[in-house]
């Protein structure tokens, strides 16, 4: 028999079920044993009572005697009462009670054990049951967590661990455990909106290029050029373009200026040209 330890949970749920079918088989066992005994104790007093001994080797010729009046019309016998048993001999063990006592103690006994093995079943079968729930819960855990890192490393986020380990807590999966959310059930946003929310929240906005936090003088709002677009980079310098966007407008040339340089590819002299 292999080690309960090693089983699965299905093979334990069989295993489980193998013991109640033992155990109600020795119930029932049980139950014909006593029944059994009692008709052979009533049976024993009758006889006793007649004065038939059980045990003779004449006992056919015994019951013989016993009925043949009954054959008689003229003196019909009345029916033999039952009377108690009578007491047995001092050092004597009654032989009535003796199979009944062992057979109960045997019975008992086994029960028992067979409880005992169904305890530690059911106890290995919640356990496993408990660490398959637990083993569950990580992994959905760890889903949530990817598609949220995710989507804060396509919004440029400088530290997505650092954030979620802020805010992962109000990030949540439905009950088809593929969509997050952001926020409370009743007022549950996408990954990508709360991604968004993030980047313009005054606690937050530094974590993510193109912000600039608020008291610095400068609007906290993401550019909307694309990086690539930049003329204030290292890697796609265009000082005309840049001379046009000073211009016209400064503030947002400044914007430009932090966005490039929050991705460290800010071209320091079209840098100074906006006073950074």
């Amino acid at each position: 028999m292999p080690d309960p330890i090693e089983l699965s949970a299905e093979e334990l749920q069989a295993k489980l079920e193998e013991s109640e079918a033992k155990l109600q088989a020795l119930e029932r066992t049980k139950v014909g044993l006593l029944t059994d005994l009692q008709k052979r104790k009533g049976v024993e007093r009758l006889a006793r009572a007649a004065g038939i001994d059980l045990a003779s080797d004449n006992i056919e010729d015994q019951i013989a005697e016993l009925l043949a009046p009954k054959a008689a019309p003229e003196a019909p016998s009345a029916p033999l009462a039952a009377p108690a048993a009578p007491a047995a001999a001092p050092g004597e063990t009654p032989a009535a009670s003796t199979p009944s006592t062992a057979v109960e103690e045997a019975m008992r006994a086994q029960l028992t054990s067979m409880q005992k093995q169904m305890d530690k079943l059911t106890e290995k079968l919640h356990q496993t049951e408990k660490e398959k729930q637990q083993e569950r819960k990580a992994r959905l855990d760890e889903y949530k967590r990817s598609i949220v890192l995710q989507e804060l490393e396509k919004a440029g986020c400088k530290r997505p661990a650092h954030v979620y380990a802020l805010q992962g807590g109000q990030f949540r999966l439905l009950d088809d455990n593929e969509t997050v959310v952001y926020g409370p059930e009743e007022n549950p946003v996408n990954v990508s909106d709360a991604v968004s929310n993030l980047e313009k929240d005054d606690e937050y906005s530094i974590y993510f290029p193109g912000v600039v936090a608020s008291g610095s003088g400068l609007p906290t709002s993401r550019s909307s050029m694309p990086v690539n677009d930049n003329p204030f980079t290292k890697s796609g310098a265009n000082a005309t373009k840049a001379a046009e966007i000073i211009s016209r407008d400064k503030s947002y040339a400044q914007r430009l200026v932090q966005q490039a340089r929050a991705r460290g590819d800010v071209d320091p002299i079209l840098a100074r040209a906006v006073g950074y």
